[in-house]
């Protein structure tokens, strides 16, 4: 009875160990799961942040296209000053052959009314 006293406790104290031991593993696991669910939180996280936050290489080229919206805007303000520019000058040039075309029209008409006036003077 006392050998089997002892069989039994060790038994028991065999059982317990492998309890512990079986505990102990679920508990790893767990710990492992929730440590690899926080690792993915906080990669998340990261990548969000990270998304947030323009690299210097997007800040280079942000720049370098408000350098060149800049350079065309300038180019379309010369090119609209020069066609501006041109067309006064246009106008100017009509304006100025209209002038000469009606002091031209006015001296035909002058000659020919000298023309008429000795016409009729030597009919008279």
């Amino acid at each position: 009875m006392a050998q089997e006293n002892n069989q039994n406790k060790i038994t028991n104290l065999s059982d317990q160990k492998e309890e512990k031991d079986l505990l102990a593993r679920e508990e790893v696991k767990t710990m492992e799961k929730d440590t690899s669910h926080l690792r993915e939180i906080e990669a998340r996280r990261e990548r969000e942040r990270l998304a947030r936050i323009k690299t210097a290489e997007e800040i280079a080229r942000e720049k370098e296209r408000e350098g060149l919206a800049e350079k065309s805007a300038l180019a379309r303000d010369l090119a609209e000053q020069e066609a501006k520019a041109r067309e006064e000058r246009i106008i100017k040039m009509r304006e100025t052959r209209a002038v000469e075309e009606s002091a031209q029209a006015q001296a035909k008409t002058e000659q020919a009314e000298i023309a008429t006036g000795e016409f009729r003077g030597a009919l008279k």
